[in-house]
């Protein structure tokens, strides 16, 4: 399978950062079970993490089509994003157009100024929306 991550974290430079922990840890497991795994993040960073390609993208210009362009090149079998800030959801938002299945891990508190905005750009783009800790599984149900 082919398993696109996405990070607003810069990844593998911020070493006990949650997000970049949390990226690790999928991408070793699927790797180690032989699935073919490609990053997003943004850029300054590494450019390859074990065997996979981390596709740096350019913090001056929208991510709108760098994400798409980058989505649509290696058209991967499904997108997982984790903790998705601004280049997440436009990764949750062009997977959803593409007929792409997407998981969303949530990492953060979301608060309530942010709430609806954040259900409408990712909880509803999400095929599948994880979050950690039980007390915002409990906030998400309300």
């Amino acid at each position: 399978m082919r398993v696109m991550l996405v990070t607003d974290s810069l990844f593998a430079g911020e070493p006990g950062r949650g997000a970049t922990t949390t990226v690790k840890a999928i991408a070793d497991r699927l790797i180690d079970l032989g699935h073919e795994v490609r990053f997003l993040a943004p850029a300054p960073g590494l450019t390859k993490y074990k065997t996979s390609d981390v596709v740096r993208l350019n913090a001056l210009t929208k991510p709108g089509r760098q994400v798409n362009e980058a989505i649509t090149f290696w058209n991967p079998d499904a997108v997982l994003v984790v903790t998705p800030g601004r280049l997440g959801r436009k990764a949750l938002k062009h997977s959803k157009v593409m007929g792409i299945p997407t998981v969303a891990i949530e990492q953060h508190a979301v608060s309530d100024s942010e709430l609806d905005y954040w259900r409408s750009k990712v909880a509803h783009r999400s095929d599948l929306l994880l979050v950690t800790s039980g007390w915002m599984a409990e906030r998400l149900a309300q």
